[in-house]
This record gives C-alpha cells, structure tokens and sequence, in this order.
C-alpha cells in the first residue's frame, strides 16, 4: 500500500493468496504509523512490524473526472 489506513482493510488481507505478501503503514493521519508486513502462508497469516514510517492518509471514493473533460 501506499497510503496509510488507521487499521488494515481485512478485504487486503483476505484477498491474499497463499504465499501473498502486504507490506502496508497502519496508524492515524498526521502521526508515525507501523510499517508492517503481513505473509499468508496456506491459512495463516504471520506479521512483522518494519519500523516507524509517516504516509499520507488512504482516502476513499475520490471524486471522478467525468469521460469527456479534458486534462488542460
């Protein structure tokens, strides 16, 4: 992930394959978050915290440019 969420979606991390990987910043906006790393192996999951990090936030439902606007 590239935007930190105060905790992790549970939809990124059920959507690991086995062997899958999520290396994500979990913590609240404007603060040092957690970088973890999450490994699915089978049906377990193992986490490792990576160290203090600073992301900007993960936002959600952003605004779409309509089809026909253009980018000038």
């Amino acid at each position: 992930m590239t935007a930190a969420a105060p905790e992790l979606p549970s939809t990124l991390i059920d959507g690991l394959a086995p062997g899958g990987v999520l290396v994500a910043p979990v913590g609240e906006d404007h603060r040092d978050q957690q970088l973890v790393r999450i490994r699915r192996n089978d049906d377990r999951f193992s986490t490792e915290d990576l160290g203090l990090v600073r992301f900007v936030p993960l936002v959600a439902g952003l605004p779409r440019r309509p089809a026909n606007q253009d980018l000038t």
